[in-house]
């Protein structure tokens, strides 16, 4: 199996490490908190790197390395990889608003840079990837994606507005699952929390088959009944969306410019 690395185990990093664990041969770490990197090597077939030098062994010998820290600290993780990696790797960063020319500042010139923008859905291989590339990748760099669900290559002008809807979509999703389930829970129905995610899942199926959500909303709701009564008093959401959506593209754009490309 291919061998990668990833830098950083919170929860994106450990939902790439299930999605990619029967595919790749995974080493990790973790600066600054090996406590957690053993709490995910105790439930993954990863080798966790607990010190320099098995984090620059590890560099030296992967295909890719996952740059999947918090964005703030994506230029140490950058300072301490570049020296260690082969002309080769591929550095694929999914912290976002680190834009391709802040990792390129780091690390050699002429090294592969991939920017992605996975969401945690990836851990069941059902998740949603947008990427972009500096030049070339090797075909590994799609075939790594495409492992972890649907995948898709942006230009990376957009990778602000994919961030908004598919990286952060999932907590939109969970959001509205959790208020349904309060509901019904005030209600008095019994396992609401079954009740609801069966519900979201068939929904979501039906358009995966390719139906249009409009048109499906449409058959359901009967003129005057009761989900016509609901959808009326939810009239106001698309507008809350697209104020939510702007919200997370304006953050992204302000942790870009915090970032910087400046080592």
């Amino acid at each position: 199996m291919i061998p990668i690395t990833i830098v950083g185990v919170g929860a994106m990093g450990e939902a790439l490490i299930h999605g990619l664990k029967h595919h790749y041969t995974i080493s990790a770490y973790n600066a600054g908190d090996n406590a957690r990197l053993r709490a995910v090597a105790s439930k993954t077939p990863i080798t966790p790197c607990m010190d320099d030098a098995s984090r620059i062994h590890a560099l030296g010998v992967c295909a890719a390395v996952i740059v999947a820290c918090k964005p703030h600290h994506v230029p140490e993780a950058l300072r301490f990889l570049a020296p260690h990696i082969r002309p080769h790797t591929v550095v694929i960063s999914v912290a976002a608003g680190v834009s391709i020319a802040s990792i390129a500042s780091y690390v050699p010139d002429g090294q592969p840079i991939v920017r992605a923008m996975p969401n945690t859905s990836c851990a069941l291989r059902k998740g949603v990837t947008a990427w972009c590339a500096r030049a070339h990748v090797p075909p590994m760099v799609r075939t790594l994606f495409d492992t972890l669900g649907f995948a898709i290559e942006v230009q990376e002008t957009h990778m602000h507005a994919v961030t908004a809807i598919s990286g952060s979509g999932p907590a939109y999703v969970y959001a509205m699952m959790e208020a349904l389930i309060a509901a019904a829970e005030r209600l008095g129905i019994p396992d609401a929390h079954a009740l609801v995610a069966h519900t979201a899942a068939g929904a979501a199926q039906r358009v995966l088959e390719g139906a249009q959500p409009k048109h499906l909303r449409t058959a359901v709701t009967s003129p005057n009944g009761t989900t016509a009564a609901a959808l009326a008093v939810l009239a106001p959401l698309g507008g809350l969306i697209d104020r939510a959506v702007d919200a997370a593209i304006a953050r992204g754009q302000e942790m870009e410019a915090e970032i910087g490309g400046t080592p």
